[in-house]
């Protein structure tokens, strides 16, 4: 049965029939080697219980190393800030207008 543009040509139950050529042969052994290796690196683990073995009089500690931290808290703002839709600028209620880009008169009406 001829190759019917690029496709590979099928018995009559459905399987692919590949060529048998030593070049065919060799790129899909080349191709499974690849895909094999790909699967075992994505199923090993990036970190493992040992360090890797070093030179020497370099040695690997285990212990934390002491950095904290601590998380400040914000205090909320005392009145409402809003942001301007042209700019994005901070507002607050009751200003005139926008000290970014000057954007006013500002409505406050529908603001509770």
């Amino acid at each position: 049965m001829p190759s019917k543009g690029g496709r590979l040509p099928r018995n009559p139950d459905g399987t692919v029939i590949y060529s048998q050529s030593t070049r065919a042969v060799r790129e899909r052994a080349g191709r499974l080697a690849l895909q094999e290796k790909r699967e075992q690196e994505k199923t090993r683990s990036p970190i493992s219980g040992e360090p890797p073995a070093s030179h020497p009089g370099v040695s690997f500690s285990t212990e934390d190393i002491g950095i904290a931290t601590k998380t400040k808290a914000v205090p909320p703002p005392e009145t409402d800030t809003y942001t301007c839709k042209n700019c994005k600028g901070t507002l607050t209620k009751g200003d005139t207008e926008c000290s970014v880009c000057e954007l006013g008169p500002l409505d406050w009406t529908g603001v509770n």
